[in-house]
């Protein structure tokens, strides 16, 4: 016995629409997606350069500023101004080891990211907060940036080392 079913012009044309339907779909998710992306990317780069407290930060730490001081860990309100920015980047760095943000995408941010490294207060900063972490056994604020400087190679040997005499040491650790 030989069962043969014999496809109706209806039913062929329900299944074409409905395969047209599903990758017009799929084009409309993948181009919202993108739009997505290019949102969050350009919303982070004028935060970058539009938000006041930011341009404050980074224009201090691309122009060598000193300002990681004994004052500075008095000031909680610039510390915490800081600390914002840094944890900023930390977050796209984040974004960056999950490879939610592709080469291209955090290129942008890299050069912000190797200016922090230059500047001996931002290395001083870290520095003692690395440590004084490490001593008192909790988590590192901005552990995906310090890793991301790690694994690109923008911290020097003696960074991790507690009595090094190349940075400032203003906690106690």
């Amino acid at each position: 016995m030989v069962i043969t079913k014999e496809i109706s012009l209806y039913e062929l044309l329900f299944l074409t629409f409905s395969i047209v339907g599903g990758f017009f779909a799929l084009f409309q998710w993948r181009q919202t997606y993108k739009l997505k992306r290019a949102e969050f990317l350009k919303e982070a780069q004028v935060k970058i350069r539009e938000n006041k407290e930011f341009a404050s930060v980074l224009y201090e730490i691309d122009y060598g500023v000193e300002w990681y001081t004994q004052d500075f860990i008095e000031d909680h309100s610039k510390e915490q101004m800081f600390d914002e920015v840094f944890a900023f980047f930390d977050y796209l760095c984040y974004l960056k080891n999950r490879n939610f943000l592709r080469d291209d995408e955090f290129r942008v941010f890299k050069y912000r990211i190797r200016r922090m490294a230059c500047n001996q207060s931002f290395l001083d900063y870290f520095f003692n907060l690395y440590h004084f972490t490490k001593r008192n056994s909790t988590d590192f604020s901005f552990y995906n940036l310090l890793q991301y400087l790690k694994d690109n190679n923008l911290l020097d040997a003696d960074f991790w080392d507690k009595n090094s005499k190349q940075y400032r040491k203003l906690l106690n650790f």
